[in-house]
């Protein structure tokens, strides 16, 4: 994102700029997030959760606490949060809650944590390679013992979908 222009990671065909910040699908959706994304207020919102979690550190924030700290409803906070999310400048980490609503960070400050890629619920829908990582390291261990129990066959069959 310049210091001018929004992130606008979804397609739309009826933005004149063939972009949009995301909507619900209905028109009244559509028609605000084509004038937030034109007016600056999506640039704006952009700007302020990445100083928001500029200044949490490897703290982060939630959803509800973006809400809280800016003045937004959860449409605003989450809907930025994901936008931000998509094109890879916040993290949204993995099996990590607080008051049950995962904690976004930005990316220098994941460390050692697992992030979640986007578009997925409740957790990574793949394997990151740090994960195939640890189930090859696992199962090698195990084939040294001569080891074969379902368990290490259930986690053969995840490191060759992964393949």
């Amino acid at each position: 994102m310049s210091d001018d222009k929004p992130d606008l990671p979804y397609p739309d065909d009826e933005a004149e700029s063939g972009r949009t910040s995301g909507h619900s699908g209905s028109e009244t959706s559509a028609d605000r997030a084509h004038r937030e994304d034109e007016d600056g207020t999506t640039t704006a919102r952009q700007h302020s959760v990445l100083s928001l979690l500029s200044d949490r550190g490897e703290k982060g924030a939630t959803w509800f606490e973006v809400a809280g700290a800016l003045g937004w409803h959860h449409g605003q906070a989450s809907g930025c949060l994901s936008v931000l999310h998509k094109v890879g400048k916040v993290a949204r980490l993995d099996g990590v809650r607080r008051a049950q609503c995962a904690v976004y960070v930005l990316p220098q400050h994941v460390g050692d944590r697992i992030a979640s890629p986007h578009g997925t619920r409740g957790g990574t829908a793949g394997l990151n390679a740090r994960r195939v990582a640890t189930l090859a390291r696992i199962v090698a261990a195990a084939d040294e013992r001569g080891l074969d129990a379902v368990p290490v066959r259930v986690l053969r069959q995840i490191m060759e979908a992964k393949r």
